[in-house]
C-alpha cells in the first residue's frame, strides 16, 4: 500500500477530515506526548487561539512548517500531530514551539535556547537600512522565503 511516509500522510488528513465533521472522535482521549522509537508520531494540543495562528490562511503556516521541519505535520481537532523519523519529529515540534511563541511579541534566538549545534538554522545579521526591504509591506516579504 505505498511506503510507510504516505500512509501515514493520508491516515492524519483523514483523521482530520472525520474530526472536522465529528468532534471528538479521533481525540476524545489524546493526551500531548512524544514517541520513543525511530519512526512515529508526536502531538501537540493547541490552547486557546493557537490553533488558528498555527494553520495560517488556508493552512498556509501549517504547510510552510511541516515542509521547513521536513516532517507531516496535521492538525486534527485541536492536536498538532508530527509524524516522521526522531530528528524529522523534534524539528517540526521545535518549530511549532518557536511560532507560537511569536503570538505575544518578538523573538530572539538566543532566547528560544538555540545552539551552534543546531544544522537546520543559520543565523544572518541584516544591516538596519536593509530590514524594510527585506521585511516588505507588513512582514510579506519575509514570510514568502
Amino acid at each position: 500500500f505505498g511506503l510507510r511516509r504516505g500512509r501515514r500522510g493520508a491516515e492524519l488528513k483523514v483523521m482530520s477530515t472525520v474530526e472536522g465533521k465529528t468532534p471528538l472522535y479521533f481525540t476524545r482521549d489524546v493526551r500531548e506526548g512524544d514517541e520513543r522509537g525511530e519512526w512515529g508520531t508526536d502531538i501537540y494540543k493547541f490552547r486557546g487561539e493557537e490553533l488558528s495562528y498555527a494553520l495560517g490562511r488556508e493552512g498556509s503556516t501549517k504547510k510552510k512548517l511541516a515542509r521547513a521541519a521536513d516532517c507531516i505535520m496535521e492538525y486534527v481537532g485541536e492536536f498538532a500531530y508530527i509524524s516522521g523519523v526522531k530528528e524529522e519529529r523534534r524539528r517540526g515540534m521545535r518549530y511549532l514551539r518557536w511560532l507560537l511563541k511569536q503570538r505575544s511579541g518578538a523573538v530572539r534566538l538566543d532566547e528560544l535556547g538555540v545552539s551552534k549545534s543546531y544544522k537546520d538554522i543559520h543565523q544572518v545579521t541584516i544591516p538596519k537600512e536593509a530590514i524594510p526591504e527585506v521585511m516588505g509591506s507588513k512582514g510579506s516579504g519575509l514570510r514568502s522565503i
